[in-house]
C-alpha cells in the first residue's frame, strides 16, 4: 500500500476550509449586529431580554467554531509546506545518485 500526499490537494482543503471560516465570521458579525437590544425596534427590546441568554452561548460557540477553523487552516498548511520540504530534501538527497 503506498501513500500519497498531493500538495495542491493540500492547498484545495485549506481553501475549503477558509471558506468555511469565512462563512462562520458573517455569522458572527450578524450575531453581533443583532445583539443590540434596538436591533429589532422598541418592540423587540423585550423579545432582546428573553433571546439573550441563548444568544450568547451561540455567540461563544462561533467564536470557538471561527477559531478552530483558523487553527484547522494553520495547521493543515503547516502539513503542506513540511510535506514539500521532506519532498524536497528527498528528491536532493536522491538527485544524480542514478548518474554514478
Amino acid at each position: 500500500m503506498t501513500y500519497r500526499i498531493n500538495p495542491e490537494e493540500m492547498d484545495a482543503h485549506a481553501k475549503k476550509l477558509e471558506d468555511v471560516g469565512q462563512r462562520v465570521n458573517t455569522a458572527l458579525g450578524a450575531g453581533d449586529a443583532a445583539s443590540n437590544p434596538e436591533a429589532f425596534g422598541l418592540l423587540g427590546i423585550p423579545l432582546m431580554g428573553v433571546c439573550a441568554a441563548a444568544q450568547h452561548m451561540a455567540m461563544n460557540a462561533l467564536r470557538e467554531a471561527s477559531d478552530a477553523a483558523l487553527d484547522h487552516v494553520k495547521r493543515v498548511r503547516s502539513w503542506r509546506e513540511d510535506v514539500q520540504n521532506n519532498e524536497d530534501d528527498q528528491t536532493a538527497l536522491f538527485d544524480g545518485i542514478h548518474n554514478r
